[in-house]
């Protein structure tokens, strides 16, 4: 194990359990709908609520015990981005998608875990996915470019993951994780719903990506992934894909239990069998029906 990786295992070195995570999730909802319409207003969730997050080790949930994380799996990852969607549903969304890529780069060489990890386990990293960019073979790697839209909690990260087309290859799609430094960020965030996600354009100009720091999207779905050298746990056994994949309906559903909760209370006129519903009339049909009888 790299001397850094200890660094981010909280003292004792003991993992932390489900039920205590979630409970430091919502700790936090006071602060997260108290800061809401602010960081609406500022098109990014506060800084100081993503180090709030980070000092609750919510982040590392995914991550590789070997890299400071705790492995916990897809549930514990679940129940926290849904109590933090219960605060601001900004903050959930930022936290599924930042806090998904942590498994992520425990799948690639463990180089590329090195790079963004070796002096601080508590860095996060970026997206988007999509094939916005091409890379053409250069010796040692590739040389990258293009563009993404809607890199969501892009401004507290120091790397990102990108996806792209291997110049001459159609087959070939990949992530590609790079430095902030390599891959600027654009400001065309401006919207009327989930502001706070922060969702920026990211533009790469040439930057040298080595090929240790690629992901074959393929390699997600099968399993061939080069980081189960090192990380073999059973949470880097399932398909990434079927990870990433199951992110969006989750945020889906936390921004559903966040409406019901923003609406209030049903009113509270009740029957013996339940909650006393308005009958609903049907408008009478302007077409005159059939006589008895008559074919369908």
């Amino acid at each position: 194990m790299s001397p850094a990786a200890t660094s981010g295992l909280i003292e004792g070195g003991a993992i932390p359990s489900r039920e205590d995570l979630v409970a430091k999730a919502r700790d936090l909802i006071p602060l997260l709908r108290q800061r809401a319409d602010e960081d609406e207003a500022n098109r990014m969730v506060n800084p100081d609520t993503i180090r709030r997050i980070k000092e609750a080790g919510l982040f590392r949930i995914l991550q590789a015990k070997r890299w400071g994380g705790y492995e916990l799996g897809q549930q514990a990852f679940a129940e926290v981005q849904t109590a933090l969607a219960e605060g601001d549903m900004s903050v959930g969304w930022v936290f599924g998608v930042v806090g998904l890529h942590s498994m992520h780069a425990c799948l690639l060489d463990d180089r590329a875990a090195e790079d963004v990890w070796g002096r601080d386990t508590s860095t996060l990293i970026a997206s988007p996915y999509m094939p916005g960019g091409v890379a053409k073979r250069v010796p040692g790697g590739f040389e990258f470019s293009g563009r993404w839209s809607y890199s969501s909690g892009c401004d507290h990260c120091d790397w990102t993951f990108l996806g792209g087309m291997v110049e001459g290859d159609p087959q070939d799609y990949r992530s590609f994780l790079l430095p902030r430094e390599d891959a600027k960020i654009v400001d065309t965030w401006f919207t009327t719903g989930l502001a706070a996600t922060g969702s920026q354009d990211i533009v790469v100009e040439k930057a040298f990506v080595p090929e240790y720091r690629t992901h074959k999207f393929s390699d997600g779905f099968t399993g061939n992934n080069p980081g189960r050298a090192v990380n073999d746990g059973p949470l880097f056994l399932m398909p990434f894909m079927l990870s990433s994949c199951a992110r969006s309906p989750l945020r889906r559903s936390a921004l559903c239990r966040r409406s019901s909760i923003s609406s209030g209370p049903m009113r509270k006129t009740r029957s013996s069998w339940g909650v006393r519903r308005p009958k609903i009339r049907t408008p009478k049909s302007p077409w005159p029906r059939p006589p008895p009888g008559s074919p369908k």
